[in-house]
Parts: structure tokens; sequence; C-alpha cells
């Protein structure tokens, strides 16, 4: 089935000059819609031979992309309440990793309102609700996901896109992005309307894969983080600082703290699932993969590329830019 693609120039640069990066596929391309299948044929991800900006081009319109965010695919790994989630192993990931962005949070604000962009079925926002300090909200785009975080936790979600919401100028002392900016069309818009939603003392956190990360480099277009066609946008901090400065934010901190165990072992399955072994040796191996002495026997590395700063996750935080002469 033909799907509508468009070409796109650099956002930072406005150039049309880029270099092939990665051919890789869809790895959800057996996905039904419409009594089809998705395509299963190659993107393209281009470098910007100015910025090094990483991005998808062509790729598909935003009235197209529907199409490859199956929900199925992630309700078992994303929708359940934590709790609820039937996998031990995989439940105490979550509660880690949950932990971990809730911490990143309270580093540089110990109470007050908070939106999470892109919150999904609402876990961080019913842990940050918790902890009793925080008034949270949310927004998302997938309907079925914002109704699973108001009818299982009572969250107050927005179904759309951020604009749409209508939130008043300076009205949230927090805006989170978890893994967001990647996937959208205009990330430049929605980083200008979170700049409008932040108090002046604001603070907006924000995750992506690293494109400059280890896990890049040994997986290649096996690597996790590239994810075609749903991520738009590979960014490295280099990357990552300029477009939050075209926005009208500027980055402060940057650390490698959430995410790279999941990385790993994504695009270890990846690369195996790609390779020539038979079905059983390739499922003996990913049992493997996702075992706790495996986890453990990868904590060494994870360290050394946090360490290194070529983690496989950004975090970054961000505040409104200091106008020109403002004091």
């Amino acid at each position: 089935m033909k799907q509508a693609m468009e070409t796109v120039d650099c956002i930072l640069c406005g150039k049309d000059e880029t270099c092939l990066a990665y051919t890789t596929r869809d790895r959800l391309a057996v996905a039904p819609t419409d009594g089809g299948t998705l395509s299963a044929d190659p993107f393209s991800i281009v470098r910007c031979q100015r910025c090094g900006l990483l991005f998808l081009n062509p790729r598909p319109t935003q009235e197209e992309m529907g199409r490859y965010y199956p929900y199925s695919k992630y309700t078992d790994q994303f929708a359940p309440a934590i709790e609820d989630d039937p996998s031990f192993v995989r439940r105490l990931n979550r509660l880690y990793h949950m932990e971990r962005i809730c911490r990143a949070v309270e580093r540089v604000k110990r109470e007050g309102r908070l939106l999470d962009v892109g919150c999904a079925t609402g876990n961080f926002l019913e842990r940050m609700r918790r902890r009793g300090n925080w008034r949270v909200q949310g927004v998302e785009i997938n309907e079925e996901a914002a109704r699973y975080a108001r009818d299982r936790f009572g969250l107050d979600v927005f179904g759309g896109e951020l604009g749409a919401a209508g939130y008043a100028d300076r009205s949230f002392d927090v805006v989170t992005l978890w893994n967001v900016l990647e996937h959208l069309h205009s990330p430049l818009d929605t980083l200008s309307e979170v700049r409008r939603l932040l108090k002046d003392d604001g603070v907006l956190i924000l995750t992506v894969p690293n494109g400059a990360s280890l896990d890049a480099r040994i997986f290649g277009d096996c690597w996790i983080g590239l994810d075609p066609p749903r991520h738009l946008y590979t960014f490295s901090p280099a990357t990552v600082r300029s477009t939050l400065s075209r926005a009208g934010l500027q980055a402060g901190e940057i650390r490698f703290m959430t995410g790279s165990y999941h990385s790993f072992t994504s695009s270890l399955c990846l690369a195996v699932s790609n390779s020539s072994l038979s079905e059983r040796s390739q499922a003996i191996l990913n049992r493997m993969i996702l075992s706790i002495p495996f986890h453990v026997l990868l904590l060494p590395y994870l360290r050394v590329t946090e360490w290194l700063k070529r983690g496989a996750i950004l975090t970054v935080y961000a505040r409104q830019a200091q106008q020109p002469g403002a004091r």
C-alpha cells in the first residue's frame, strides 16, 4: 500500500544539503491497516551537512502517521499501571526507570504545577501525584492512551495536540517531554508553545535518544533510537541545544540517566531478529537478553557510557532564554 510521503529541509539550517546516514525498515511493519499491511520498504535517515542533525527524509505526512502507531503493539509494555504489569522483571525495570525520572524533576523543583506532554497512559503523572507536592496534568495525542490515563488513574489528561489544549500563559513550573520530541513533525512549534506555558522560573525537562551514543555506533541501523518512521528526528547534544535555542529556550545541564538498559537490550533483540539465525535460536537469545543475569552483566557498560557522556538517552534541562538586556 502506497503511503503519502513528504520531503523536508533541515529545521535548524533551512537547507536541503544532506547525505544519507542510514537506510532501515519499520520494525513494526507487519501491523495490519485497512485490510493490508504497512509498507516494509526502507526509510532513509539523512544527516544535515551543515549542522549534523539527523532526520527522516522523505517521511510520512502528519495525516499518515497514525498508521504507524499500532496501539496494540504498545499496550502490554506501556498501558498497564506498573503494579498491574504481569512481568516481574519488567515491573522492576519500570519502577526503577520511573523513580529516576521523578528524581530528575525534583533535582530542580520540589513542588508546583507540572505538565507532561505525550503522557501516554499516565504512569509518570500518577507517580508524581503520589509524592504529594505536585498538581499534575497531561497531554496525549493517542485517545486510547489518554482514556486509559483518565479512567485508570483519574488524571486530568487532554486528548489531542498541545496547542489545542488552551493552557494559559506562564501556568506551569515544570513541563516534561519524555521521549517525545523525536516524534514531532514540528518540534520547534511545540517547544515554542512550551516556552509560552513555562513560568518565568519554570523548567523544561526532556529526554531524546542520543544519536552520538555508543549504542548508535555499535548497532548502526539496528539501533532502536532510530525507529523509523515514528522517530522523525535523531538528536545529539549539539543539535538538541540548537533546536531549543531556535525556540527561545536555553539548554542547561545535559545528563545521561534514563533508558539505557531498555535501549541496549531492545537494539540487541532487533539485531538478533534481523539475523540469519533460526527462529528457535533467536527466541533463546532474546530470552537471555531480557533476563536478570544479563541485566546485571550489562551494568558496567551502562555506567561507562554515562561516565563518557555517550549514553543512549539524553536528559536535557532548559529554561526560557534570557532576552538581550534583561537582568
